[in-house]
């Protein structure tokens, strides 16, 4: 039978190197995400990870853009590696959000299925298309001295 060694120090290296490619993706989605701003590429948004578990919900029912039943958020969050641990117990805590977005209108349920709520701005806007797109210059700059650095 083979034995097989692994020492301390091989391990440092590896979670070394898992730290660096960590960055490394997080700098390169940032820098696709200020990209998108520019052209027709879908954004990346945020990781889920680092959000709450409401703005997760939120963030997958805004992309799905047609309504989605509860298992498939769910599903969509798993598939996003949202951790778990925040979902709670047998995801519990995902239900209690999901039924807390619900009641503070920012989302709707027809018939099982889950969609963003019309906001007051929504109605506005579908009225009227041509109002002026508000500028986001700021957190074009940003993006853009990340993109340079």
């Amino acid at each position: 039978m083979n034995n097989i060694v692994i020492t301390a120090a091989q391990i440092a290296e590896w979670k070394e190197r898992e730290k660096e490619l960590e960055e490394e993706l997080t700098l390169i989605r940032k820098r696709l995400d200020a990209v998108s701003l520019f052209t027709d590429l879908p954004s990346l948004g945020s990781p889920l990870e680092n959000l709450s578990p409401a703005d997760a919900i939120l963030t997958v029912v805004e992309e799905a853009k047609t309504p989605m039943l509860s298992s498939a958020i769910l599903d969509e969050l798993k598939k996003c590696s949202y951790p778990e641990s925040k979902l709670g117990q047998h995801n519990s805590y995902f239900y209690s959000v999901m039924n807390r977005l619900v009641k503070r209108n920012r989302l709707t349920k027809k018939d099982g299925e889950y969609q963003l709520a019309q906001t007051q701005m929504d109605l506005e806007d579908s009225a009227s298309a041509d109002r002026p797109v508000p500028e986001r210059s700021s957190l074009r700059e940003t993006l853009i001295r990340e993109l340079r650095s």
